[in-house]
């Protein structure tokens, strides 16, 4: 058979396959998400990533080791009140206290916790500037809707 009506052997293996060893691994819900963030960096470049509904960091995390290991000059934002809600229950400051630990000890000068509201927290970033937002709070359809309309 002639080589143009043969399928082509070059198989095409994401960043995440090739390299991605997560930095940060806790339990979570959102793991198997984590080569995808990670490519989404590589193939988006944003310059802000705000990532609404943080709980222990996973998927914040690998945000950021995204920026550093695709060399994408960016920040990263973690909003999240730390006081937990419906699905997760009321959880102690030790949660807050542990991504903070990583956030400084890893991604010092790119990720910066916002300890606060969703809503509270529109009023800091200009119309516009945000290129990834991830909406990761109260998975209810109301509470996605408002946070979507909200943060669009």
């Amino acid at each position: 058979m002639r080589r143009s009506r043969m399928m082509d052997a070059r198989v095409y293996f994401p960043p995440s396959l090739q390299r991605f060893e997560p930095r940060r691994m806790v339990f979570s819900t959102w793991v198997d998400h984590l080569p995808f963030a990670y490519d989404l960096i590589g193939a988006l470049r944003p310059q802000l990533v705000v990532e609404l509904g943080v709980y222990n960091g996973l998927s914040f995390f690998t945000f950021c080791q995204a920026l550093i290991e695709h060399n994408v000059e960016g920040v990263a934002y973690a909003i999240d009140c730390w006081e937990g809600d419906a699905h997760t229950e009321n959880y102690d400051d030790s949660i807050y206290q542990d991504v903070a630990s990583h956030a400084r000890d890893h991604y010092r000068g790119i990720a910066y916790l916002m300890r606060m509201y969703f809503n509270e927290a529109l009023s800091h970033f200009s119309d516009n500037s945000i290129e990834l937002l991830h909406i990761d709070g109260l998975h209810t359809y109301e509470a996605v809707a408002e946070d979507f309309n909200n943060w669009y």
